[in-house]
């Protein structure tokens, strides 16, 4: 890591809530939270670091807590995007945890596998070669092309259209920000081959 984890003795009112924000857990936790939970994730160095910076934490964090609990789009959807712009971003960090929480997001393994190949693997439904596209075309462009859009538009509503840009968007920052800050991907990710 380029910057220390704040140690707990270090932690003032501020930097006490931004952490715990980001780690519910740590102070006891959620006991109903489910596998893609962000309360459900062990405690990592990334939050230790970030919470050097309570200001940032305090609007960033419900943002992301909203993208992965809360948000509109179809969960497989989510997911496959996420894990598109993780591995397009190299974030190790990334692409290890949402591969583990993957299959309880209704993705196998083999479809995990199958992101890093993109829209144009065998395999993939119009519906996931359009979410894959689409991820592939905001990180080069920063922009959904007409086709992908109007397949997106085929089944999802404006809500959910609005939202896709955003979630690629928070999860490519975050991306710049573990690989920036040099995060080492947690033991108790599984290794995908």
């Amino acid at each position: 890591m380029r910057i220390e984890p704040l140690d707990e003795s270090d932690w003032d009112d501020n930097t006490r809530s931004a952490a715990l924000a980001m780690r519910p857990n740590r102070s006891g936790g959620r006991t109903d939270a489910r596998p893609w939970d962000p309360a459900a994730m062990p405690v990592n160095e990334w939050a230790d670091v970030l919470a050097r910076h309570p200001a940032l934490v305090a609007v960033w964090w419900p943002l992301n807590t909203y993208m992965v609990t809360r948000g509109s789009l179809p969960v497989r959807d989510r997911e496959l995007a996420i894990l598109r712009i993780a591995w397009l971003c190299q974030s190790p960090y990334q692409w290890k945890t949402h591969s583990v929480m993957a299959p309880a997001l209704g993705l196998d393994p083999a479809e995990v596998d199958r992101v890093r190949a993109g829209s144009e693997a065998d395999g993939w439904s119009e519906a996931d070669r359009a979410v894959l596209r689409a991820v592939d075309e905001l990180h080069r462009t920063a922009r959904v092309g007409d086709e992908t859009w109007a397949a997106l538009a085929a089944r999802w509503d404006e809500r959910q259209l609005i939202e896709l840009p955003f979630l690629v968007g928070q999860y490519q920052t975050f991306a710049f920000a573990l690989n920036t800050l040099g995060v080492v991907v947690p033991e108790w990710d599984a290794p995908i081959a």
